[in-house]
């Protein structure tokens, strides 16, 4: 017997050795020696003729069985991430014999391990009970290992949260941390009150991982400025990096340890926006309406009689109706310095325009006679 796509040789007896004739067969090496190769690819009858010294002649045939080779096979081709190993395993044979690679762990049994560092094919020599053999191969792919990247460090305030974005994988897994809401995916918040870094694993497609870290830096609050009235003036408990706000405007420019309401001369809720360095910013206590003005739009009785002015806060143009005429109208500011002054005007209403001068508060001084009365108004 002969194993399938083996060789045999065959050998005729009996004749003269050159005179011996096999039968056509493509499987036969030569037809005209008594000794001839056999390559059968299934059971086969051979038939040779052989003459004496006599030139008599016989026939003759021999059977030739085969083996089947044994089914040998390496297992199903695999994806392997660089850097890890895979456990091959042939089955299908008696012994077998990897070809020699140095990424092989052992050659001469059906389950070494490999762990190649670039893709490979490994072939398998495996032998049956016959003798027979037949081989198989498995190829390794070597996948690469993702570039995963959990993002670029942040710096937040005291008592912020920041957004973390994992990108590279399509599975990802935070290290453990309580300060973060949700570990298994790419963009979790983190709620850190110290500077912590965040470290997650990212998975392909392919199942292979990769890790990366992320450092969020928690940076200081500034003190929280403290706001007091003195005079006309609203003062924070810090001297410096102040953004004053009124209503919730910026006051362009105000930026200073203090403030001038009067000057201003809005009522409203003042406060503090203090930042430090690091873009960190608190607020200060509200200071809410620090001015306090007269209605001096209804009637009041004096010895100029009944003296209306209106509108008061004005924008520019202020009424003033006196039922008297005024030896003299002076507009003073609040150290006394005059700045507008009309004389004889008559009884009824006097356009005072304050359009030109700054925001504040103004002291309007009516004389008649010997006889003055003084008035505070406010250019808004």
């Amino acid at each position: 017997m002969v194993c399938l796509g083996g060789t045999i040789q065959l050998f005729a007896s009996g004749g003269l050795p050159a005179l011996y004739v096999w039968e056509d067969d493509p499987t036969l090496s030569a037809l005209d020696v008594f000794n001839p190769f056999a390559t059968p690819l299934a059971p086969t009858y051979y038939y040779v003729s052989g003459t004496d010294i006599n030139g008599c002649s016989n026939f003759y045939s021999v059977f030739v069985d085969t083996y089947d080779l044994p089914a040998v096979f390496a297992g199903l081709d695999e994806n392997l991430c660089i850097g890890d190993s895979v456990h091959l395993n042939a089955i299908g044979a008696l012994s077998y014999t990897w070809s020699s690679d140095p990424s092989l762990s052992a050659l001469d049994i059906p389950n070494p391990w490999a762990d190649p560092l670039t893709t490979k094919t490994y072939t398998v020599t495996g032998v049956d009970v016959n003798g027979c053999e037949n081989e198989n191969d498995i190829t390794v792919n070597v996948v690469p290992l993702p570039t995963i990247s959990a993002g670029l460090d942040v710096a937040i305030c005291f008592g912020d949260s920041t957004q973390l974005n994992a990108s590279g994988g399509v599975l990802y897994v935070w290290d453990f941390d309580p300060t973060l809401s949700n570990f298994l995916i790419a963009d979790p918040w983190a709620s850190t009150l110290v500077t912590k870094t965040y470290v997650v694993e990212g998975t392909d497609a392919f199942g292979c991982s990769n890790t990366d870290a992320v450092t969020v830096t928690v940076n200081p609050l500034p003190a929280v400025p403290v706001l007091s009235v003195d005079s006309v003036f609203i003062i924070s408990s810090i001297e410096v990096s102040n953004q004053w706000v009124l209503d919730g405007d910026l006051l362009v420019g105000e930026t200073n340890d203090s403030v001038n309401y009067v000057e201003i001369g809005l009522n409203g809720e003042y406060w503090v926006i203090m930042t430090n360095e690091f873009g960190c910013s608190v607020e200060s206590n509200r200071i809410e309406n620090p001015i306090f003005i007269t209605d001096v739009s209804v009637p009041e009785i004096n010895v100029f009689g009944e003296v209306l002015i209106f509108p008061n806060p004005t924008l520019g143009i202020l009424n003033l109706v006196s039922p008297e005429p005024l030896d003299q109208l002076i507009v003073m500011s609040l150290d006394g310095k005059i700045i507008l002054q009309e004389t004889n005007l008559q009884a009824g209403t006097i356009l005072v325009d304050l359009s030109e001068l700054p925001r504040g508060t103004y002291l309007l001084q009516m004389i008649k006679e010997d006889q003055s009365l003084v008035k505070k108004v406010v250019k808004s």
